[in-house]
């Protein structure tokens, strides 16, 4: 039921099915009725001790990106590697040279 505020429909639902909820899909500024569309990491380069992160973003939207070293332990240490930036465009990507073992990225978004 479309009208339902529960289940699928709701805060926490995933009317999509792509593993994102609907409140999350709000906030990035993505389609909860398409699966293809969320806020997602979609290419890491890696080149001479650092490494290229890219991500599709809304434009008004601000992004942060965060890195950890080690996402075994609980809680993760997420450190930013750079702070948020309103894009401007629909990709934005970044350039980490700070890069001393494995690294693990993240993108975090506010609207």
């Amino acid at each position: 039921d479309p009208n339902d505020a529960t289940g699928d429909n709701g805060k926490f639902g995933d009317k999509d099915g792509d593993g994102v909820s609907n409140y999350h899909e709000m906030l990035a500024g993505t389609d909860p009725d398409d699966t293809n569309d969320f806020l997602e990491i979609v290419d890491v380069e890696v080149s001479g001790g650092g490494s290229t992160v890219s991500w599709p973003t809304v434009e008004g939207r601000d992004y942060r990106l965060e890195c950890a070293d080690d996402i075994g332990v609980v809680p993760v240490n997420w450190a930013v590697v750079r702070d948020y930036v309103t894009a401007a465009t629909n990709m934005d990507s970044y350039a980490d040279v700070s890069i001393t073992s494995n690294r693990f990225y993240r993108v975090r978004v506010r609207r």
